[in-house]
């Protein structure tokens, strides 16, 4: 018995240093490596870097308004969302829409784009936004995602789930 308190108290100390370590590690070196953040505000997300392909939206065709909607069956709570087209450090759009589309990406009508939409998976309560993509978990590849542009034209896809990045 008191070799296992031993043993367990030992135990311990090493958890609580290693936390204590790993903390301490954090504080101290906050460069943008270390943040979720491409910028030096460790209070921020992740949003990625991009520039625009096509030039400005007349380049990119389509619409002149640029907002889709978005309705994904297999997720009982994105059924013709609002999709603006804004940056993605944009907070009142990500706040008020279940999904904005990352400006400087691609459309889903241009050949071969990389389309980015961004949401939040629990959001803002009494917003659009709130648990928008809770279950994102449960799409399976092959699972029908309908977007339309603002001219209601639809651009059917699939779900791949190859592409899915949580964060």
């Amino acid at each position: 018995m008191r070799i296992k308190r031993i043993i367990s108290g030992v135990a311990s100390v090493l958890l609580v240093a290693a936390g204590l370590t790993l903390l301490a590690f954090y504080f101290i070196n906050p460069s943008p490596e270390n943040t979720a953040t491409k910028s030096g505000d460790p209070k921020g997300f992740n949003v990625p870097e991009v520039s625009p392909t096509q030039g400005d939206s007349q380049e990119v065709g389509g619409p002149a308004d640029k907002t889709l909607k978005v309705t994904i069956p297999a997720m009982s709570r994105v059924e013709d969302a609002n999709v603006p087209d804004t940056t993605g450090d944009d907070e009142a759009a990500l706040k008020e829409n279940a999904a904005i589309h990352l400006k400087g990406t691609g459309f889903p009508w241009q050949q071969e784009s990389n389309v980015y939409l961004a949401g939040h998976r629990l959001g803002y309560p009494g917003t659009d936004s709130f648990l928008a993509f809770y279950d994102l978990n449960k799409l399976e590849n092959g699972d029908k995602v309908f977007v339309s542009d603002a001219d209601g034209t639809s651009l059917g896809c699939r779900w791949d789930k190859v592409h899915l990045q949580s964060v």
